[in-house]
């Protein structure tokens, strides 16, 4: 275990599988906004429904696509970790080995 109790590896592969999700949800996302859905798929009796229903798309959409840059950002922020932890413990090493004018 390297750092202060945090393990540099995990939180690289961590960041790995979230930035795969962000993907995922950004997949999700699009299929929402491509709906092949059309006012006339509601039926003569719900052409009225049809309105709120693709504005309610529109919402989900952004709210995945907001969802998906958040994630994205989070795993951008483990990556950051992983890297500071590394560099920490390297330039630690380096002062404990030259420790005594050796």
């Amino acid at each position: 275990m390297t750092g202060v109790g945090a393990n540099t590896g995990e939180l690289a592969s961590a960041a790995n599988s979230i930035k795969g999700f962000s993907q995922t949800i950004g997949d999700l996302k699009n299929g929402v906004a491509d709906s092949k859905l059309g006012k006339n798929d509601f039926g003569r009796e719900h052409t009225g429904a049809a309105d709120p229903y693709f504005e309610g798309l529109k919402k989900i959409s952004k709210a995945l696509e907001k969802n998906a840059e958040v994630t994205e950002g989070f795993s951008g922020n483990l990556n950051d970790a992983a890297r500071g932890y590394e560099w920490d413990d390297s330039n630690n090493a380096e002062r404990v080995k030259n420790a005594g004018g050796r």
